[in-house]
């Protein structure tokens, strides 16, 4: 079964707004900041909903200053990555890419 990819986002616009203004916004967590700008934030369920919640800040005028997103892999990746090369040597420690100089 595929599971698609999740997203973690914080959307900034110019303005304060409300937090009421969440069910326009995908219903995302809404906080006006004391800059004088909103960061909206949450989790979207894929790609779409990112570019529907950016549709629906230009529709309502908003000015975009700051768009962050992170993916969130499904869980199955996850174990699937994690055991992806094998089991690990008991007498070797983990390969975390640094290099000791004697």
């Amino acid at each position: 079964m595929s599971h698609s990819v999740r997203y973690q986002i914080r959307v900034r616009v110019q303005g304060e707004l409300p937090p009421t203004w969440s069910t326009l916004l995908a219903d995302l967590a809404v906080a006006a900041e004391p800059d004088g700008t909103t960061l909206v934030s949450g989790e979207l369920a894929d790609q779409a909903a990112l570019h529907g919640l950016l549709a629906a800040i230009r529709d309502l005028g908003l000015p975009l200053i700051a768009v962050e997103t992170v993916a969130i892999p499904p869980p199955s990746s996850r174990a699937e990555r994690r055991g992806s090369d094998g089991p690990r040597r008991a007498d070797r420690p983990p390969d975390d890419g640094a290099r000791s100089v004697s």
